[in-house]
């Protein structure tokens, strides 16, 4: 099974979430639910609310969660920063890349300051060498012109990497070695026209490749939101994000992981006992809670791994899809506890368990909400049914987020 960080994914999936969701309080937290709640979730009772009622509720506080979008539509920052998103998937920028005529070609920050210009006729990142010691993104946002200005420091550490690029001459691919300057900070810039919507500034105190960073932050002011991620080593290691209108938090995400995470930047570490936490918190009335077991988790989905290639041999593909779904479903429900939690009343509204199921040919896992009278319901069906009135709101306003209206 493929390692990954616990700890980074989350931070990531949280930045993904502030960027696209938000809630009203005020700048008092005491009410939001804490890691440190998690300890206490099997003492908590479940919600009183039949399930229907249960879905009516979560209607509305959906519903008013969306209300709380609204001021996103119409952030500047935001705008641009989408806006450059988008190109990103287009074309990526190089600067000069591949210009150098030797297979050995290291990069240092200074080699990718220059200006990139959005080339909307071929779609492309057009570069420019510039003397200014920063990179410079220009492109067309709506009837404007939108810029990011970034400047970086030094970490003085390269990754290295293999790559490869066609040669025009020699109608060949050619394999590339590739050291890069790693920064350790970023600083920069956003506009829309000659107005500054926004600003970033990212930190990492990164000294060896073969270490996780003791402390890693990233802040971004956006008008008058405000997000911050952060990334701490220690016991527990600690990832917190945080997206604020003013003084107002409007979402609050935060997990902690034990054991060693050096781990995850160099795999023959040994990570001892490895537990995760995480909380999500939304328009402090629900809360996403979970505690995972990584240590137990990750070997036993090494072994089911395993046993899927001999049972395929064994029993034939379809035989073993299904042995290793059932057992990925079980390795989840074991080690993995995730609940839907109503924050202020500290009670449970759900368990997350995973099922496995057979979808027309194939056979996979789903996502079920376990409620009080252990009522079993697929996440999916949960969220659909019965939210007509979210999901028609959810369209109108990415529609009218897209459009620009």
């Amino acid at each position: 099974m493929k390692k990954f960080s616990f700890i980074f994914c989350v931070s990531l999936i949280c930045s993904f979430a502030v960027l696209t969701s938000c809630k009203d309080k005020d700048s008092a937290e005491e009410d939001l639910f804490g890691v440190s709640d998690i300890t206490k979730l099997n003492d908590y009772s479940y919600s009183d609310l039949s399930v229907e009622k249960q879905k009516e509720k979560l209607q509305g506080d959906a519903n008013g969660f969306l209300s709380e979008l609204q001021g996103l539509k119409t952030n500047d920052g935001v705008k641009v920063l989408a806006t450059f998103n988008a190109l990103l998937e287009i074309d990526a920028p190089q600067p000069g890349f591949l210009r150098a005529s030797s297979q050995d070609v290291i990069y240092h920050i200074a080699d990718f300051y220059g200006k990139y210009t959005w080339n909307a006729s071929k779609h492309v990142w057009d570069y420019a060498a510039s003397t200014s010691k920063e990179a410079e993104f220009s492109f067309p946002v709506e009837n404007k012109t939108g810029k990011i200005v970034a400047s970086a420091v030094s970490s003085s550490l390269y990754y290295e990497d293999e790559t490869w690029y066609y040669d025009e001459d020699s109608k060949k691919d050619v394999d590339v070695n590739l050291s890069i300057e790693l920064p350790k900070e970023v600083h920069g810039k956003i506009y829309l026209g000659t107005a500054e919507v926004g600003s970033l500034h990212a930190v990492s105190d990164i000294k060896s490749l073969t270490t996780f960073p003791s402390l890693s932050e990233l802040t971004y002011v956006l008008g008058e939101y405000t997000f911050t991620s952060k990334v701490a080593k220690a016991t527990p290691s600690i990832a917190k994000s945080t997206l604020k209108n003013g003084s107002k938090v409007l979402i609050d995400a935060e997990a902690n992981m034990s054991g060693n995470v050096d781990f995850f930047a160099n795999d023959t570490i040994n990570p001892g006992q490895m537990n995760g936490n995480v909380v999500i918190n939304l328009q402090n009335t629900l809360a996403f809670a979970g505690i995972v077991d990584f240590t137990k988790y990750m070997v036993v989905m090494n072994e089911i791994d395993e046993a899927y290639y001999d049972d395929r041999d064994k029993y034939g593909r379809e035989k073993a899809e299904e042995n290793y779904y059932k057992a990925d479903a079980k390795a989840f429900n074991d080690y993995i506890n995730l609940f839907l939690v109503a924050s202020k009343d500290k009670a449970k509204i759900a368990t997350l368990k995973s099922k496995a199921k057979l979808n027309e040919r194939y056979w996979g896992t789903v996502p079920v909400l376990v409620f009080k009278d252990n009522t079993e319901i697929e996440a999916e069906v949960f969220f659909s049914s019965g939210f007509d009135t979210f999901l028609k709101n959810l369209n109108d306003f990415v529609n009218s987020f897209l459009s620009g209206k």
